[in-house]
């Protein structure tokens, strides 16, 4: 019923442009096949959006575009040439030798992981950036005022509806990119590296000369993705929790408090279900008034708590994360290697028994590749393909 309710949406741009008359109905052909090549943008961006962004506004300098790339100042630009042209042959370059051992390898997935959230801002500003500049709303248009920035309900649900279709992408892509990294075979991950960039350039080829079979494969491509995405979402929160975070914490001052609370305020992640959350599910654990939390955050919509108790606890500290978790091991969270070096202190504020198993590694050195190494080895990684 969802993925119906999403392509019904999907199709409600086209469905408020039908009019009566020949002449609105005319406009309103043009209005549909812009939107078609706003949409033929998605499928190239979800693959490598700065390779997409870069060879896009590359080919509209040449003189090669359809009718809203020539139309959309974003494109026209010579600082986002530069700019994305710089990250295209920095991740062209980086991205492949990286790729050819997993310990490193795991530098391409941080990177992979930050340019999908770089790539939904893109998205907004593309379909956002002509409003900016001129495009006014009509007196018939429903307009939405934010500050200096009015947007009409049409371009609100099309930047709605085009973010939807590109998180759920690009989440795809980097769960079928984390299933290549975690195979024996690291030549594999550099291998997918550039056939990402060629099918990249070849859809955004595919979206100048036909817009409509741009758009077309962008549909089946959503069509597919939305079958697997909620398994995709659970092992990603995983590749995410503990080994991602772990990274980016390391150019971060990392903290048992970490949203400004007196009280503890970790993330953990949630290895068995609770009664208002699922399996892998990343939410906060948090002390309030010597009572605990599970607490989950949401986008626009209120956050989601379910309170704990603790009794019969136990945190069990390995070199690849920490286990808290009951006698019966009805309930169970982990928490990553980030928290290692505060793990005294977490079991002081939890007040349950902490049993060390390994001894556990200290990162060392300024050398980020040295630091990756000493954070992971090639048994933390058989051991995340092998976690539930």
């Amino acid at each position: 019923m969802r993925k119906l309710i999403f392509f019904v949406t999907l199709l409600l741009p086209t469905i408020v442009f039908a009019q009566d008359n020949i002449e609105e109905a005319t406009n309103a052909a043009k209005q549909n096949a812009l939107l078609i090549e706003q949409f033929s943008l998605l499928s190239p961006m979800s693959i490598n959006p700065y390779t997409s962004i870069f060879v896009t506004s590359l080919l509209s300098k040449m003189g090669y575009h359809n009718d809203f790339v020539a139309t959309n100042p974003f494109f026209d630009n010579w600082f986002i040439l530069g700019t994305f042209g710089i990250l295209f042959l920095f991740t062209s370059i980086m991205r492949p030798s990286l790729g050819t051992n997993q310990i490193t390898g795991i530098l391409v997935k941080v990177d992979e992981y930050l340019e999908s959230k770089a790539a939904i801002v893109t998205n907004i500003l593309v379909m956002v950036f002509p409003i900016v500049l001129n495009e006014n709303a009509g007196a018939d248009e429903i307009v939405f005022q934010a500050s200096f920035l009015s947007v009409s309900l049409k371009t609100l649900m099309i930047v709605v509806v085009s973010t939807y279709a590109l998180i759920v992408l690009l989440t795809i892509r980097f769960f079928v990119d984390t299933l290549i990294y975690l195979s024996p075979i690291p030549l594999v991950d550099t291998g997918l590296q550039i056939f990402k960039i060629v099918l990249s350039i070849a859809l955004v080829i595919i979206g100048i000369i036909s817009p409509t079979f741009s758009f077309v494969i962008l549909v089946v491509m959503l069509a597919v993705s939305l079958f697997f995405y909620k398994k995709a979402k659970r092992q990603l929160n995983k590749m995410k929790y503990f080994l991602i975070l772990p990274v980016i914490n390391l150019f971060t001052k990392k903290s048992i408090r970490d949203k400004g609370m007196n009280d503890l305020s970790i993330q953990v992640f949630l290895g068995k279900p609770t009664s208002k959350f699922s399996k892998s599910k990343i939410v906060r654990l948090e002390k309030q008034n010597d009572e605990f939390y599970l607490v989950k955050e949401r986008f626009i919509l209120p956050k989601v708590t379910e309170k704990i108790t603790l009794e019969d606890f136990t945190l069990t500290q390995n070199r690849f994360d920490t286990a808290l978790s009951n006698f019966d091991q009805s309930m169970e969270l982990f928490l990553n290697r980030s928290y290692h070096s505060f793990i005294d202190e977490i079991s002081e504020e939890l007040n349950v028994l902490l049993v060390k198993e390994e001894e556990v590694d200290t990162v060392s050195g300024n050398n980020i590749f040295k630091k990756v190494k000493s954070l992971f080895n090639k048994k933390d990684i058989t051991q995340l393909k092998t976690m539930a």
